[in-house]
Order: structure tokens, then sequence, then C-alpha cells
């Protein structure tokens, strides 16, 4: 698989790289923007800097015809690159933040004393959005300190967000929204890694109000993969005063922030790919699956426009040749055909059973799970030794990716299994998602404790089904049109043998809950029928 990435023209603007992957044994065509968490969003694309509640407009086009066009989600950038520029978008300490050398320019030095305050009505909005940065610590992870990144509070009566590293016994990076009565709703991802003068990107989102309750939710994005999201009940939270400052470096929690920050970014939609929607079969209109999976002609030619809605800012675009081949673009081959149907399905050819690709031809599954770039964490050594080796060798996740995804083809994988880097989607490999129902729900009600493994959930709880409904509907509805997604992973190694690693541990753990709990009812129910 040859891909061809292409970059706006330098004036372009700050969500649009159009990915293009043509394969000489394949007619399949995928057409990928970057989402607003890629750190390409954030620069080297253009100079245009959004302005105050300037919208940006992006349009996709084939053979000059639109096909789909729509409002991006950035609201405001600040790229930190100097005092001038720090004082434009509100900051009322400008003379004590130093400017120092950032990820892309210059930065904003934050130290325990001078923290970045900014104004709140300009950029937040409590009801639905996100933030993101970069942001290089003076600090261990694993420093056992607080050190707070962003705060924005409410008031006495309102909700507060923060994003900050704790201490013992998270350790890690977290984002929580806290309410006025102390209740907090948070997603964290581990912190121990985190090492000085080292450079990380974080983005964080949430929605907690919308027309469907199942859509409201958290997210956290680290080095730009998903790593912690969760589902909010909208009648849990209740927005009050809203938040009159934006805090950088600093939070009511204590503790030095510390850091340098770069290129922060507000946004009031959750990130989302910019494809078009899926029309009527019968019209004679490229669809979402034909951009993404190649329905178009020899010579076509697609292009990813933005611009301010008065002034095209920048342009990508490529045109497409067909070509032939044993395999189609997902592995799946020819000589072995089924129905085409836009979606990895399983299907009985002659008289034997197959997966078949969404180019109606025979797959044959070849994946290996935990191609990660961070690798798995080592308790003795406390670091994660993989990650340290290719963060050397690559310098940062895109060139990992690109190497990790032309050995896996080279070895003939195909497949993206459990524990993959988002990083390596869309590169010409299907791939799975992992919902872990049960271990997320062990978090909330279970049987066996979730404290250093998945745990096992407590089925019997009134509230087991909904969870898995509204998760399931979080996360599988964006997918339902995605043809490179090959299926889903429910869990993984769920604790059925409890702490005692027995045949009877479900029976064990639940014997030891107290009577009122529902798993511990429903044993002695069974136990009364038979």
């Amino acid at each position: 698989m040859n891909e061809v990435r292409m970059r706006l023209a330098p004036v372009g603007v700050l969500a649009a790289i159009l990915f293009v992957c043509a394969s000489a044994a394949a007619d399949v065509v995928e057409i990928k923007p970057v989402s607003p968490t890629d750190e390409t969003d954030l620069h080297g694309i253009c100079n245009h800097t959004a302005q105050p509640g300037e919208r940006l407009a992006y349009a996709w086009q084939v053979n000059g015809k639109t096909v789909s066009q729509g409002r991006m989600g950035a609201v405001m950038a600040i790229r930190c690159e100097s005092t001038d520029e720090l004082r434009a978008a509100g900051a009322a300490n400008v003379k004590a933040i130093p400017i120092v050398a950032g990820r892309h320019g210059n930065a904003a030095y934050i130290s325990e004393n001078h923290p970045l305050v900014l104004p709140a009505e300009r950029y937040l909005d409590q009801q639905q959005g996100g933030i993101a940065f970069w942001f290089s610590p003076k600090w261990s992870g694993d420093d056992d300190l607080r050190h707070p990144l962003f705060y924005a509070g409410g008031g006495p009566n309102g909700l507060s967000f923060c994003i900050e590293k704790e201490p013992e016994p998270h350790q890690g990076l977290v984002f929580y929204i806290g309410e006025p009565d102390g209740r907090r709703h948070a997603v964290w991802t581990s912190g121990r890694s985190l090492k000085p003068d080292q450079w990380y990107y974080v983005a964080c989102f949430w929605q907690l109000r919308a027309e469907d309750p199942d859509t409201c939710r958290m997210m956290m994005f680290f080095d730009r993969s998903l790593v912690s999201e969760t589902p909010v009940t909208p009648e849990a939270i209740t927005p009050g005063e809203p938040p009159k400052r934006l805090i950088f470096g600093s939070s009511p929690s204590g503790g030095p922030g510390d850091v340098i920050i770069d290129e922060i970014r507000f946004f009031d939609t959750l990130p989302r790919e910019h494809l078009p929607p899926l029309p009527p079969e019968d019209d004679r209109v490229y669809s979402e699956t034909d951009l993404r999976c190649g329905a178009l002609n020899p010579g076509d030619t697609v292009s990813f426009t933005v611009s301010t809605g008065k002034e095209v800012l920048g342009r990508a675009e490529v045109k497409l040749a067909k070509a032939t081949g044993e395999r189609d673009a997902f592995g799946g081959l020819r000589a072995i055909q089924g129905a085409k149907t836009g979606a990895f399905h399983t299907e009985k050819i002659g008289k034997a059973w197959w997966t078949v690709t969404p180019k109606g031809n025979a797959f044959f599954a070849v994946g290996t799970d935990h191609v990660n770039y961070k690798g798995h964490w080592c308790q003795k050594l406390d670091t994660s030794p993989y990650h340290q080796n290719v963060e050397a060798k690559y310098g940062d996740e895109e060139a990992w990716a690109q190497s990790a995804i032309g050995r896996l083809k080279e070895w003939n994988f195909n497949l993206l299994t459990s524990g993959h880097s988002p990083s390596l989607r869309y590169r010409g490999l299907a791939h799975t998602e992992f919902l872990a129902l049960g271990a997320g729900y062990a978090a909330q009600d279970d049987i066996v404790p979730k404290t250093t493994w998945t745990g096992f959930p407590n089925v019997f709880s009134p509230g087991f089904e909904a969870y898995c409904d509204k998760v399931c509907a979080m996360r599988c509805a964006p997918n339902a049109d995605n043809p490179w997604l090959f299926g889903y992973f429910i869990d993984n190694e769920l604790e059925w043998y409890g702490r005692s690693h027995s045949n009877a541990g479900l029976f064990e753990e639940t014997m030891k809950k107290p009577p009122e709990h529902s798993a511990k009812r429903a044993l002695i129910q069974f136990f009364q029928a038979r």
C-alpha cells in the first residue's frame, strides 16, 4: 500500500491533512482528514490563527462538485508566540510570564507563582467543548506531587474543569469536572512516564447536554491517542454559574504548575472526522462509503477545502487512478467472492464459511495484539522499556507508526487487533475497537473489585444493562458506516476466577458481599429455586 500524504497549501488552515491510500493491488481509495486531536492540526499546515468566535468551514468536492460541507469545531487558537499575542488573547499578567522555546516556535513558561490567566467567556462553554495543548513539565510523573495544568472554576455554585497530574492513588494525568457538592466526574491515564523537558499533547472534551442523552460523555486524548472515555448522565451534572477565569499552572487544590504550555486550542464540539454523510444508495452522489472505501472512478479528482466562509484558506486534492491485482485494499482475495456490503461480515461461500471484506472478497484475518507505541508498563522497573526504546529510536509516534505499519505489512499481517495504538489506523489495515463493557462497569459496581486488573462487573445490578447500552451507543454509532472496522472486543481477561483463582472464584466473591448486594440476592434466589 502506497500512502500519499498531502498538505494544504501554505495559506491552508488547521484541520485538513488529506490522506489518500492508493494500492497497486487494489481499487480502494482511503480519504481521511485528521481529527482535531492530531498534532499536525496545531502547526505546520498554515499560519492562520483563529480569531475569537471564528468558525471554519470545510467542503468535500469530487470533480469540482461539492458533495458535503459543514463547520469545523475549533473556536480559538492561542499559539503562545509572544507577550503581545497573550495580551491580545486577554491574559492579565503577561509581564510575569516568560516566553521560551516551545514545541512549535515559542511557548509560555508557567511558574509556580505566575499562572497564565484568561477570560473564560471568550473560550469555554460548560455544556459542550474541549481544550487541547502541548505541555513540557519541569517535573517527573512519579514525583508524588500534584501539578495543575489547567483549571476553570465557576464559583461556589458552578462546575469546575481541571486537568492535572495527581499523586497517589491515581499517579496519573486526570481530567475531571467537579460539582459544587464535591463530586467529581473524571477520565484519566497513567502519568508515571512523564519526564522533565519532554513534550506531551493532551486534549480533553466534554458533552454534558445533547438532544440524544446517549451521546453525552467525557474524553481524554494523550499524545494523539484516545486513552479514556466515559459516558455522562445529563441529570447527574447540573451546570451552574459559568467559569469566569481559565488558569494554566494553578488550581485551588494547590501544587506547582512549573510547566511550559504551547499551542492552546479551544473547541465547541467533540472531535469528529469531517466526512460526508451517507446519501441514498440510488443517488449518484459520492457517499461517505464512496470516499472512505473506494467507489470512485479512474480520473476522479477529490479535494478538501477549508475556508472562513468568506476566504479560502487552503485546498488539497488528488486525482485517482484505478489499479488491479489479486487482492483488494483490505487484503481480500478477489478470486473468492461474496456479497459486497460495504462492511466486514461472515458469509458461506461454497462449502466454507469466510470473513468477507467490504468489497465482497474472502478475507483470512492475521493479526497480533498490542502493537502499541506506549508498550506495557513494567511495575518492577516503574517504566515502559518498549516505549523508551521506540521514543529514542523514532523521536515521535508518527515516525514509529509509519515504521510499524510497514513491518506488519511486510510480515503479511492484515489486521490491527486488541490494544493497538489508534495512530496505526487508516493506513491499509482493518482494525478492531475495544469496548471493555465489563471492566468499565466493574469500576462502578463489582462482584470482583477492580484494583490491579479488570475485576468482574456486577451483572445483576439494575444499571448494568443500561450502562452497556449507553457505552455501545456512544462507541458503536460513529462506526456504523466505517468499512475499516473489523469488529469489537467486548472485554478482555475479566476475573472469572476471583481473587482465589479457583473454579469457585465468583461464588466466593459473591458470598463476601453484604446481604443487600444484588449479586448476593441473585445467588440466594438461585439456591432457593433449586
